[in-house]
């Protein structure tokens, strides 16, 4: 779940609102198993594509740059049955069709049944739909989240969602050795490192270790 000691981490949504269903084939609800607190269930029959919608959204997904990931966590009670989970953030008005961005998950995707798997998806790898006469809006102005659900002919299929978010990029776990240096506004210039005879020979110069996580 978000929280104060995450960076950089902005709600999407935490999927306790209801989805409305676009196509007249699937249906939602509350799951009985959420991640967090609250979580959305997919339900759609073989062969079907259904799209779940929630629009009247105000996000503002611009900070972290394209580097930035669009993070969700998704359960699918039977991979056998699914064909695809495609998400879609929306910059026109909630309607999907003209001024979106879209990134489609594959079955192959999914590596365990009924069981809450986090997906990260990198800002700059999203589809940007736009209209032919092009379009001013960005990641700024997102208004709408869309999850579509296909099953394949084996069966019906159930994919949950929780807990979505935008995160920064974040270093990798590890622990670091790490060094000061001064830099002068004046000439524009940094100053060397001490020397790393300084820094293991004189006690006062001795770095600690920095141990990063990344942001979950």
């Amino acid at each position: 779940t978000v929280g104060a000691s995450q960076p950089a981490a902005t709600l999407i949504d935490a999927f306790a609102a209801a989805y409305t269903a676009q196509d007249g084939f699937g249906t939602e609800g509350a799951a009985s198993v959420p991640y967090d607190t609250s979580a959305r269930a997919f339900t759609v029959p073989a062969t079907k594509n259904e799209r779940f919608r929630r629009t009247g959204l105000a996000l503002n997904l611009s900070g972290s740059g394209e580097d930035g990931f669009i993070r969700i966590m998704l359960r699918v009670d039977n991979r056998q049955n699914l064909d695809h989970v495609e998400i879609a953030l929306s910059s026109d008005a909630g309607v999907f069709t003209t001024d979106f961005y879209t990134f489609r998950i594959s079955a192959l995707g999914f590596t365990e049944d009924n069981s809450w798997q986090e997906f990260k998806i990198r800002k700059n790898v999203f589809e940007r739909v736009k209209p032919t006469g092009g379009s001013t809006d960005t990641w700024a102005n997102i208004d709408g989240v869309q999850i579509t659900v296909a099953a394949n002919a084996k069966g019906q299929v159930v994919v949950s969602a929780d807990d979505a978010r935008l995160e920064a990029d974040t270093p990798a776990d590890g622990t670091y050795d790490y060094k000061i240096t001064l830099w002068n506004d004046t000439l524009k210039i940094r100053s060397n490192g001490r020397r790393l005879a300084d820094i293991y020979s004189v006690a006062d110069y001795v770095t600690g270790k920095v141990t990063v996580q990344r942001q979950r």
